[in-house]
């Protein structure tokens, strides 16, 4: 995996540098995620974080896949 900072998810494929995107099944497959840092999840530092929970130490800069992101005014 590739996370390129600060980069956002194009609006449509026609502004997306990635080729090879295909359909499977009638729909269309994306590879592209929005991954949350722990810096920026509503998770962060309660028993639904599953990092906090175990008791493992992490950064703002981690991130794992169950993150959710806050909305604006929570940051």
């Amino acid at each position: 995996m590739i996370a390129i900072p600060n980069m956002g998810i194009p609006d449509n494929c026609d502004m997306c540098p990635i080729e090879g995107c295909e359909y499977i099944n009638g729909k269309f497959t994306c590879p592209l995620i929005d991954i949350v840092t722990c810096g920026e999840c509503k998770k962060a530092d309660t028993k639904k974080c599953p990092m906090y929970s175990a008791g493992w130490g992490y950064t703002d800069d981690d991130w794992c896949s169950e993150g959710e992101r806050r909305a604006d005014g929570d940051i």
